[in-house]
């Protein structure tokens, strides 16, 4: 049950990571890739990353048996 906590936490940290570079690339002005498909990805990663850490947090708070 740890080693699955500890994947998920990552997995969510990777995709914040994930997220706040995409948020970074939106900032600058560039003709490609297009903003639309930029923020779509923005969006796709903050929203698995979300769940991600959600999952590892009731995973922490369930205790082992």
């Amino acid at each position: 049950m740890t080693a699955v906590m500890v994947i998920l936490f990552l997995i969510s940290f990777l995709l914040f990571g994930a997220t706040v570079y995409y948020s970074m690339i939106l900032k600058k002005s560039r003709m490609y890739p297009p903003k639309t498909i930029i923020r779509k990805k923005i969006q796709t990663l903050g929203t698995f990353a979300v769940a991600s850490l959600l999952l590892g947090i009731i995973l922490l708070y369930i205790p082992a048996g």
